[in-house]
């Protein structure tokens, strides 16, 4: 791993509005040229430069790690990458550090869908386990579902069919009727969807 003295500065983001970001992030992204963005809020982000800089910036829409990786690989100077909430929670930090070297990357974390989920909920998450089949297979789920803790956290993935896979584990293991099921969508962002599933 050559490492490069340029810096990949990670933000995670709960918000689209720019006003949202603190003022060194503000700054940070004001200087730096070269800004990656998850596809899904990629247009968002762009619109910062639009509204606020009008300045000349490289804009990299990612669609996936192995482009992103490239793309990095091939800077020379700083570069802001996009991501939500903690980067090193279930994010895009582990591929990050399997790929550069760890004075390379700043992370910038903000709330983790979780903090803000249990929090909008009332419930203490201090025991909390928490699962990502976000792109994942259900095996740790499985394992998590067996222990039954009192309070289970699952990040799901909309391409993955999520809730079939896990209302499947739950009847398997007879634990159907053993959890209040919340779904919480966008969670922090202006479309924040909470409700209770049967």
């Amino acid at each position: 791993m050559t490492e490069k003295k340029r810096k990949i500065h990670v933000i995670g983001i709960n918000s689209y509005k720019f006003e949202d970001l603190p003022l060194k992030l503000q700054n940070l992204f004001s200087e730096t040229v070269s800004i990656a963005v998850p596809n899904s809020y990629f247009e968002k982000i762009k619109s910062w430069n639009d509204t606020n800089f009008k300045q000349k910036k490289s804009f990299f829409e990612s669609k996936s790690n192995k482009e992103l990786i490239k793309w990095l690989r091939s800077l020379k100077t700083d570069v802001i990458l996009f991501s939500r909430g903690d980067p090193l929670w279930f994010g895009i930090g582990r591929i990050l550090l399997e790929n550069f070297s760890k004075n390379e990357l700043s992370f910038y974390p903000t709330n983790t869908c979780m903090q803000l989920a249990f929090s909008e909920l009332k419930i203490p998450w201090h025991d909390a386990i928490n699962v990502s089949i976000h792109g994942r297979d259900s095996k740790k789920l499985v394992e998590a579902l067996k222990t039954k803790p009192a309070n289970l956290a699952i990040i799901t993935d909309s391409k993955n069919k999520s809730l079939e896979i896990i209302k499947r584990n739950l009847l398997e293991l007879g634990l159907i009727d053993f959890y209040d099921f919340w779904l919480c969508e966008e969670i922090g962002f202006k479309n924040e969807n909470i409700r209770k599933l049967n």
